[in-house]
């Protein structure tokens, strides 16, 4: 039996396809399920209504849709 080229790409093709869906399985079943969704890091434009995540401390925010700028508000620690 001899291997033809067609049959030696498509067997190459079909190794490297199968490492990266068990690739994606592993790290599917490794992956950390503590994602933290707490509500100070979701923001709202008030431009455009687009609501976004933004993990920085930076007292501004560009806006990833409409790029303008946002400044957040402190919690009042004073009044609970």
């Amino acid at each position: 039996m001899t291997i033809t080229f067609d049959i030696a790409v498509a067997a190459c093709m079909g190794f490297c396809l199968l490492l990266v869906f068990l690739s994606w399985i592993f790290y599917n079943f490794r992956k950390n399920e503590d994602v933290n969704y707490r509500i100070e890091y979701f923001h709202k434009c008030p431009f455009c209504t687009y609501v976004f995540f933004s993990y920085a401390d930076d007292p501004v925010t560009a806006c990833p849709r409409c790029r303008s700028l946002i400044t957040h508000k402190e919690p009042d620690r004073e009044n609970p």
